[in-house]
């Protein structure tokens, strides 16, 4: 029978706090209760997705005003439409007072193209995703560096987990999670993942938490709430 493990030393989770010429590592902070178990980590961004037209480029890395992006690239003036290449991987949405807003959606590795109609003329810009390698602190306390991992992302569906992920926004996912061999799961600042329904690591499966290396000393906190689940 399936049950709530309580004993979160299990998913060897750790904690790096950096200061000023030294850095340790402990247990990360944890909250259990019979249906949730809560760890909170510190880290940094990731990720940019660049905007190219000519041989002007702008650097985004979260959701902005295509304005900014636009005067970054010199295009200036009214924006009357806008055409994505692939909506499920980058979107303009219409802001209030005319304003669009662009939002990365997820991570890509093609090259895609964004269309902006300026005062009757129409522009067309290139646009690539650009990994950043990304730290963490081992259960030995060591500091690595990771350059292939997957962004968790949202489901309504059960979902397996298996090779490195990392938290890079605040998550939902509905149903069960299943780690399938070994998964690895880094925590960024300030983002939350809920598992509603719990992850499960059966018996001869692992899954490791690790918090982010920073040079700040600042405690920016990002959070796991979920049950975890043993069994077949």
């Amino acid at each position: 029978m399936k049950h709530i493990v309580k004993r979160i030393m299990m998913l060897f989770i750790t904690l790096l706090l950096a200061m000023p010429g030294y850095a340790f590592a402990e247990k990360l902070d944890t909250d259990v209760t019979e249906e949730t178990v809560a760890a909170v980590s510190e880290g940094f961004s990731i990720y940019t997705v660049e905007f190219t037209y000519g041989d002007l480029q702008y650097e985004l890395n979260g959701a902005e005003s295509l304005r900014w992006i636009l005067e970054g690239l010199g295009l200036v003036g009214e924006v009357t439409n806008v055409e994505v290449s692939k909506r499920e991987l980058f979107e303009a949405v219409p802001g209030e007072q005319g304003e669009w807003i662009i939002e990365p959606k997820q991570p890509f590795s093609s090259e895609e193209s964004m269309k902006v109609v300026i005062g009757g003329q129409e522009f067309t810009i290139a646009v690539t995703f650009n990994w950043e390698p990304v730290s963490y602190i081992d259960e030995n306390g060591q500091e690595k560096q990771i350059s292939e991992y997957s962004l968790v992302q949202s489901s309504n569906k059960p979902i397996t987990w298996t090779g490195w992920y990392v938290l890079d926004d605040n998550i939902t996912i509905t149903e069960r999670i299943t780690v399938s061999g070994e998964a690895h799961l880094i925590l960024r600042p300030h983002k939350e993942l809920w598992a509603e329904k719990g992850i499960t690591v059966a018996a001869g499966n692992t899954l490791n938490i690790y918090a982010q290396s920073t040079n700040e000393g600042q405690e920016v906190k990002g959070v796991l709430y979920s049950g975890i689940t043993e069994g077949g």
